[in-house]
């Protein structure tokens, strides 16, 4: 590749979703129509050059999709389905760069420091019980870069086993974190599908959820021989990186509360400042020594995230081509209803989404199906009960499959090979917390709309 040819590619790459990302924020706060179809005309362009970078599994997902869409495509709205998902689609491209900043900055923030140190200097036989909460707590922020975070904790010497068990016990930690943080893809994707449910909703039912389940990772599958002192000595490394959890937490609810702004767009517009103010307290030294290497991180991963917009964006249009054709509408319907008691319905859903998960499908396609053939006006879910139930899905499966990047992050991290990951123990955890949140989210739903 001659050198013009490359600073195009990472111009219509890299670059030119940078270029999205600011013009996204901008018109949040500044709406303009004209500035809305060149923004979208860029989206296109990118689109274009990522989809030819993805990998093969990637281009043959959207292949399927593409298929599949052109046979449901409806004679009415189908096209104005398609620009409304792609206007939607815009707003993950603005998404994950700012997830990238967040986590770029959390890399270099001492609370995370400390905590992180504080893990390293735990026994041995409780370790595994400070990479599942640890990995919870900083992932609520970094996502899988968590994954990075935790195995620095693991000794040097540390056997194959030991970063086995290490790497199970922080995918559990970490995935459940998206049952309530809004700093993950899977959040943007659900609120997408399931408008109009507050992000205060969400972690209220999100939190006692993520709580079960690291109740259930704790007691049934860390291993910890110190009992309620291995939970105490695991609960008191995280003390240092709190604040920063319940700050960023409770800035992007209140944007959220006090503006007319969804909830993405409340995340979108609260985490830029919120970095900048944790660059800027450090003093002039402190701003000199992190801001660059923070802003290089940052634009380095724009140039890595070809597969997850495209996998993103496509599942987008092929649920809004879905939604806008009444026959299939219809049909998912009379599908979704079957008299079934809510109970069995949840567990039905939760149990495709995990068996198509561990057959390879990316948990952005099954999410949306989930979303669309269970939502609607004839729904007898609670908005929040199907969001969840969403957010499980991509949580629990990208927790066994073979495609997942959560997996594919930690196999690299903790040296481990990927089978060994995604057929192991963490299967029947799913199971386990499955049947259970499937009980949950059905004495919640009673709760909220009276249908158990």
């Amino acid at each position: 590749m001659t050198p013009i040819i490359g600073r195009l590619v990472g111009f219509f790459g890299r670059d030119l979703l940078g270029l999205v990302w600011a013009v996204e924020l901008v018109l949040i706060l500044w709406p303009n129509v004209l500035l809305k179809d060149v923004l979208l005309g860029a989206f296109a362009i990118f689109l274009v050059v990522a989809l030819a970078r993805a990998t093969r599994r990637s281009q043959i997902t959207v292949a399927v999709l593409v298929v599949a869409g052109y046979a449901l495509f409806p004679a009415e709205g189908g096209f104005a389905a398609l620009l409304d998902g792609l206007r939607m689609s815009v707003v993950f491209a603005a998404f994950l760069p700012t997830m990238f900043l967040a986590r770029a900055t959390a890399d270099h923030n001492p609370e995370i420091e400390r905590s992180r140190s504080a893990f390293a200097a735990m026994a041995g036989p409780n370790r595994n019980a400070g990479f599942l909460f640890g990995s919870h707590a900083i992932g609520a922020i970094v996502t899988a870069g968590a994954f990075a975070v935790m195995s620095a904790i693991l000794p040097r010497e540390a056997s194959p086993e030991e970063r086995r068990r290490a790497a199970l016990a922080a995918l559990r930690g970490m995935n459940i974190a998206v049952l309530w943080s809004p700093f993950f893809v899977a959040m943007a994707v659900a609120s997408h599908h399931v408008p109009g449910v507050p992000l205060w909703h969400t972690a209220l039912l999100g939190v006692p959820l993520a709580a079960t389940g690291l109740a259930i990772g704790f007691f049934a599958f860390s291993g910890a021989s110190g009992g309620r002192a291995a939970l105490i000595e695991s609960l008191r490394a995280l003390t240092p990186s709190l604040p920063l959890l319940l700050i960023a937490g409770c800035s992007i609810v209140l944007v959220g509360a006090v503006t007319s702004l969804s909830s993405l767009q409340a995340v979108l517009l609260t985490v830029p400042p919120l970095c900048l103010i944790d660059i800027v307290r450090r003093g002039r030294r402190g701003v000199l020594a992190v801001a660059l290497p923070i802003a290089a991180a940052t634009r380095a991963s724009l140039g890595r995230i070809n597969d997850d917009l495209v996998l993103l964006t496509g599942a987008v249009l092929f649920g809004r081509v879905l939604e806008a054709n009444p026959g299939v509408t219809g049909m998912l319907a009379q599908l979704a209803g079957f008299g079934l008691p809510v109970v069995a319905l949840l567990a039905g859903a939760m149990a495709f989404m995990l068996i198509a998960a561990v057959a390879g499908v990316h948990p952005v396609v099954t999410m949306t199906l989930v979303l669309v053939t269970l939502g609607g006006e004839a729904s007898r879910l609670a908005p929040v009960v199907l969001l969840e139930l969403g957010l499980y899905g991509w949580a629990l499966g990208t927790m066994v499959s073979m495609s997942s990047v959560s997996i594919a992050v930690a196999a690299a991290m903790f040296r481990v090979p990927v089978p060994r990951l995604a057929f192991a123990e963490n299967l029947r955890y799913v199971l386990m917390f499955g049947a259970v949140s499937s009980l949950l989210l059905a004495l919640a739903n009673r709760a909220l709309v009276g249908a158990f």
